[in-house]
């Protein structure tokens, strides 16, 4: 039964890992081509969602990290039997 719930939390772990790499495919993908003058204010404002997505990234891989560690935490401690 344990293993089954590491395997689920592994599955959910691994999707999430998924979506943010599709994320930050989509952000490369939006940082790469040659601006013209005129497309300045576009640029500033897709600049400032590009970092505002990053950060969520960012802040989603903290909480997972620190999930982790709390789970892999908790499973070290000596149990009372």
């Amino acid at each position: 039964p344990g293993s089954r719930l590491g395997e689920a939390e592994d599955e959910e772990v691994e999707k999430s890992v998924e979506e943010e790499e599709s994320e930050e495919t989509e952000v490369a993908a939006a940082l790469v081509g040659t601006p013209r003058a005129s497309e300045a204010p576009n640029i500033a404002l897709s600049n400032q969602r590009l970092v505002s997505q990053a950060e969520n990234v960012f802040l989603k891989m903290m909480e997972q990290i620190s999930q982790l560690i709390g789970d892999l935490t908790q499973a070290a401690a000596p149990r009372d039997i």
